[in-house]
């Protein structure tokens, strides 16, 4: 249980928070009291409004919080070698990403989703890429959560408290979009910055005696040195994490790269530390024969339980107690907890919440009903944060909280694989292929894509459908690169072998929309709700659909 400090102290951060997004919120309605432009509240709620929101440090900081709810936990059950490599592998996917985002926004697309209807002019494809980012925000909670699980890691479920302040902060983001979202996720990342400090000044007497984190020998199937980390992580940032969101909100292509960079370094930087500082904890868990989930907990004589959450340390083990009804956290305790393990999780569910309300109102729900419910500016903001709260309840319920009742697997802490394969992971492979594809093969259309990856989806799902989840095998940690590579490759040879037919537009194979980024006038558009168009700026001006 928590003293009062901590319960304080939780309590008014969520009321800082609150009284930012409240604040904003009365302001914003005041500002146009005739009614709010819907392609203004769109920027406000999707891309972060006024450009003081918009900044290079906040966008960073929200693109080193996509990686992972809590990298420490990482590091408890990684190697050395997997450190690295898994490093070296989000630097690099996230470099590519950045490459392919100046590419779609000079062709001015908002999203994705928009460029693969006008890429291959095929709602299969857009569906499919639609099916694999909503399934695949499941998969990312699935696997982070079921490895905390299986090691008994402290994490945001471990405490009702913490869980508390995420729904606090889920619903007070509702009211705000991706405007409130930046604040949050700046608040958070500083909370964290501090905690993280803490951490490393008490691990660092035992950070380099322990040799863990200096292993750089592979696993027994050299899965580090393949393309296997690269390739789920590159298909999380370009199809599955709002990453290309946050760099579309930025002023102009110029701040989006620099804060892409900022992101980088923040995720290095945090890695790093996160690691030396997990290197130091072990050590100490094993001076004091415990287990490493216990490495931060020991220092305040406390031992971590579920659902008991702590009891006391005893001198003797014969001894030990559950008496974890009088273990009260300290708020030195508290604090680590929560900045170290809750503050980067309440980040990461805040983001993919948004990514979830914005593509289900831009994608899923019925032109009929949003025209029928939405007819100015204010009536999509209400429309939008019922679609985010919607959103960010059944995140909890079906992705985060029911984690915690899974019965521990014994597994080898060293050599464990965190992106198994599940059958939410099958279309990843698939969907990176032509996504990849569209702009390096001109010739590349619609039928040899969806061929591919209807074949290379039923093919990743008999595997899983034979494997077994408590074993890995060599399978297990080479199938991204086993899937990846025959489907791009057989790509390539269908786009050759079966070629686009004459009649079909333009469209089909982009090379009308190619010449976009030699034509300097401007574009026009149609608006998501209206068929009125709209004038877009100009490239010099890189926000779409913002005012001008």
């Amino acid at each position: 249980m928590l003293d009062l400090t901590a319960i304080l102290f939780l309590a008014s951060i969520s009321i800082v928070y609150a009284v930012y997004t409240t604040t904003w919120l009365c302001w914003y309605i005041w500002k146009d009291k005739s009614g709010i432009v819907i392609v203004d509240t769109e920027d406000v709620l999707f891309s972060g409004g006024p450009k003081y929101i918009r900044n290079v440090m906040f966008l960073g900081i929200a693109v080193s919080q996509l990686f992972s709810p809590c990298l420490l936990n990482e590091h408890f059950i990684s190697s050395g070698l997997s450190t690295i490599m898994v490093l070296i592998s989000r630097i690099a996917a996230l470099g590519i990403s950045v490459i392919f985002f100046n590419h779609l926004a000079t062709l001015r697309f908002r999203n994705m989703e928009e460029y693969l209807l006008k890429r291959f002019d095929s709602r299969v494809l857009f569906l499919l890429h639609l099916f694999n980012r909503m399934v695949g925000i499941y998969y990312l909670w699935h696997i982070y959560l079921y490895s905390y699980d299986t090691f008994h890691l402290f994490n945001l479920t471990s405490s009702l408290e913490f869980m508390f302040v995420m729904i606090a902060f889920g619903s007070l983001s509702a009211l705000g979009g991706m405007n409130v979202i930046l604040v949050g996720c700046a608040i958070l990342w500083f909370l964290e910055t501090v905690g993280q400090s803490v951490l490393f000044s008490t691990a660092y007497p035992n950070m380099f005696r322990n040799t863990s984190i200096f292993t750089f020998s592979p696993d027994p199937c050299y899965s580090q040195y393949g393309l296997n980390y690269f390739l789920i992580i590159l298909c999380q940032i370009l199809s599955v994490q709002p990453a290309y969101t946050l760099f579309q909100a930025a002023n102009n292509t110029r701040q989006a790269n620099i804060a892409m960079l900022v992101g980088i370094l923040l995720l290095t930087i945090k890695t790093v530390l996160y690691a030396c500082s997990a290197n130091g904890l072990l050590d100490y868990a094993n001076k004091q024969e415990l287990h490493f989930r216990d490495s931060i907990h020991g220092q305040y004589n406390l031992l971590f339980e579920q659902p008991q959450l702590f009891r006391l340390r005893r001198q003797k083990h014969q001894k030990a107690e559950h008496v974890h009804s009088v273990a009260s956290i300290t708020f030195p305790h508290f604090f680590t907890l929560f900045s170290v393990f809750g503050c980067n999780t309440i980040s990461y569910y805040l983001l993919q919440t948004q990514t979830l309300a914005m593509h289900t109102y831009l994608h899923i729900l019925p032109n009929w009903l949003r025209s029928g419910l939405i007819s100015d500016g204010r009536e999509l903001h209400m429309t939008f944060s019922c679609l985010y709260l919607f959103c960010a309840y059944m995140t909890v319920v079906f992705f985060v909280y029911p984690h915690h009742i899974i019965p521990p697997k014994l597994l080898h802490a060293i050599d464990y694989h965190l992106f198994k394969p599940f059958l939410s992971s099958m279309m990843y492979m698939p969907v990176i292929s032509f996504v990849l594809l569209g702009p390096l093969c001109p010739d590349f259309w619609s039928i040899p894509a969806i061929i591919v990856s209807f074949s290379t989806f039923i093919s990743g799902t008999i595997f899983v459908s034979q494997n077994n989840p408590k074993f890995d095998s060599c399978m297990d940690r080479w199938l991204p690169t086993l899937l990846f590579v025959p489907a791009f490759l057989t790509s390539l040879l269908l786009s050759w072998i079966l070629r686009a037919p004459r009649f079909l537009p333009n469209s089909l194979l982009f090379k009308h929309h190619m010449s976009l980024r030699r034509r300097p006038e401007k574009t026009r558009s149609l608006s998501i709700l209206t068929d009125g168009p709209n004038i877009r700026p100009a490239r010099s001006s890189f926000r779409i659909g913002g005012p001008s």
